[in-house]
C-alpha cells in the first residue's frame, strides 16, 4: 500500500519504495487560466475564420487547419458553434503565437496599402524629397503629376481629403507599375 504524500495540494500516494523527492510536483491549471486560455482559443479562432479564404493562403497554416476553416465557412445554422469547437480543437495543435503574428502583418496586399499610406503623409507633410525618394523607389511614377496632387493636399489641409485620395491613388498605380 502507499501512503500520502506530505506537504502537496490534494492526494497524492506514492509507493512505499519511491523516495517524496522522486516524485515531480503536479502542476495543475487554475480553472480560471483554462477559460482565459481558451477565449484567447476562441479569439484567435474567430480572427481566423473572418479573414477571406483567399487571404488565409499568406498564414503559416496546415492543410487540416486549412479544410477545418473551408468546411466552417459552408456549414450554416446552428451546427456553427459545434464545428467552432472543432475549430478550435484542430486550432490548438498548431503555433498560435506564430498565426497571430502573421494575423496582425496582415496579407501582402494590406501591407503593400499600409507602405502606400505613409508615403502619402510623408509626401504630404514633406516636401520635393520625399517626392524624389519615391520616384527613385518606383521610377514609373510621374513626378510632376505627384508634386501637383501633394500641394493640392497641402493646400486642402486636413479637411479635405479628395486631393490626398487622389495623390493616394496615384501613388498606389505608381507603385504596380513600377
Amino acid at each position: 500500500m502507499g501512503r500520502k504524500r506530505h506537504k502537496t495540494k490534494g492526494f497524492q500516494w506514492v509507493r512505499e519504495d519511491q523516495q517524496e523527492d522522486a516524485l515531480e510536483p503536479v502542476v495543475r491549471q487554475s480553472h480560471r487560466e483554462g477559460r482565459q486560455e481558451d477565449a484567447a482559443v476562441e479569439a484567435l479562432a474567430l480572427r481566423l475564420l473572418a479573414t477571406p479564404q483567399k487571404q488565409r493562403s499568406h498564414f503559416p497554416l496546415s492543410e487540416p487547419l486549412m479544410a477545418v476553416l473551408a468546411e466552417h465557412d459552408r456549414i450554416v445554422g446552428a451546427a456553427r458553434n459545434r464545428h467552432l469547437r472543432h475549430v478550435k480543437k484542430t486550432l490548438r495543435a498548431h503555433d498560435m503565437p506564430a498565426i497571430e503574428a502573421a494575423l496582425d502583418q496582415g496579407s501582402p496586399e494590406e501591407q503593400r496599402m499600409q507602405r502606400l499610406e505613409r508615403w502619402r503623409t510623408r509626401i504630404i507633410q514633406g516636401d520635393d524629397t520625399d517626392i524624389q525618394a519615391f520616384v527613385e523607389a518606383h521610377p514609373t511614377a510621374d513626378r510632376a503629376g505627384l508634386r501637383s496632387r501633394a500641394r493640392a493636399a497641402r493646400k486642402e489641409g486636413p479637411i479635405g481629403l479628395r486631393a490626398a485620395k487622389q495623390l493616394f491613388q496615384a501613388l498606389k498605380s505608381a507603385s504596380k507599375a513600377g
